[in-house]
């Protein structure tokens, strides 16, 4: 659960184990996909996509006009996700 307060946002877990402090700017939605390995894919994650064909890096974003998840500039849902790995996240430092 996400609270925002005037300085900043904390998460508290559902399940407990106390609150964290986060920057409220790196929160991301989940797609509602997961990856080969079972992994969620999440709005801001950095994934490599493989098939047959070519072989693809990007990000996954949020793209308010569509109201759709986007693969760089394409539609998410026009790739499978079996075919992805998420490789990081563009807020990891």
């Amino acid at each position: 659960m996400l609270h925002s307060y005037e300085n900043g946002a904390i998460i508290v877990p559902i399940e407990g184990g106390g609150a964290f402090s986060v920057d409220h700017s790196t929160v991301c939605q989940f797609t509602g996909m997961k990856d080969k390995n079972g992994a969620p894919i999440y709005e801001g994650d950095i994934v490599m996509h493989k098939d047959n064909n070519a072989e693809r890096r990007g990000d996954i974003n949020w793209d308010s006009k569509a109201a759709a998840f986007c693969f760089g500039q394409d539609f998410l849902v026009h790739y499978h996700s079996e075919d992805m790995v998420v490789v990081g996240n563009k807020f990891d430092k």
